[in-house]
């Protein structure tokens, strides 16, 4: 009986250690991440700041070759539904928050498919290090038990079933960080698309582009240092 005691408790202390050494390195690797998109991310907010004026109005505020005498209308429903709008004219969706958003997605691509890939595992994939924590080594002694055998494959058994509930959470972080700079762009955007909705009379156009162009001059820093912190691992992961 004694001896039974002593055992349990040598496993427990084990899987216990096992348990704390798979965290450690969990979040020595987590850290890692943490550190490679931040950097990242601050590379995209410089390129933001310093591009995001002249790709916005060049692209959907004031582009070339465009009949002013329509284009009023387009860039007043764009307005009105906070930055993005189908255009029939067009045949595309006119997006100006994705449109400024480019310049961080830009940044971030390479190293936020490593980390989230589309197919498979990198290593540097979130998924890959989460597989890789188990409590149960194949080095166990106490596997050679009859209740003990088993108590490790209902722990097996639980990780699995915890792993891939983990893995949907991944998937859902990695939709809601990568679109979570544009959704920051929007709302720090929304007055100035409320502004330039409500504009009429002559020169509409026109005061419709000072607007905006003037709205993303002002916000710029704040706006696309917002979107980073947003888009931390840091802050998206718990």
């Amino acid at each position: 009986m004694y001896f039974k005691v002593e055992t349990k408790a040598k496993v427990h202390d084990k899987l216990a250690n096992n348990l704390k050494n798979a965290l450690t390195e969990l979040d020595r690797q987590f850290e890692k991440m943490y550190e490679d998109l931040d950097m990242c991310l601050s590379e995209g907010v410089q390129n933001s700041v310093r591009l995001c004026v002249a790709t916005a109005q060049k692209e959907l505020i004031a582009p070339d070759n465009i009949d002013n005498r329509g284009f009023h209308k387009t860039l007043k429903a764009l307005c009105k539904n906070k930055g993005h709008y189908w255009s029939k004219n067009w045949c595309m969706i006119l997006d100006l928050n994705e449109c400024l958003a480019r310049h961080m997605q830009e940044s971030i691509y390479e190293e936020f498919n490593q980390i989230f890939p589309v197919n498979g595992k990198t290593e540097k994939s979130l998924q890959k290090h989460l597989d890789n924590v188990s409590i149960i080594q194949s080095d166990n002694t106490y596997c050679r038990s009859s209740m003990l055998y088993h108590i490790q494959n209902f722990i097996k058994t639980r990780e699995n079933k915890l792993k891939v509930l983990l893995g949907r959470k991944v998937i859902n972080r990695k939709k809601d960080i990568y679109s979570s700079i544009a959704t920051t762009i929007q709302e720090k955007m929304g007055t100035g698309y409320e502004r330039a909705a409500k504009i009429k009379g002559k020169d509409t156009l026109k005061k419709m582009q000072n607007i905006l162009s003037g709205t993303i001059k002002s916000l710029k820093d704040d706006m696309f240092n917002d979107a980073k912190k947003r888009s931390s691992l840091r802050n998206s992961i718990s």
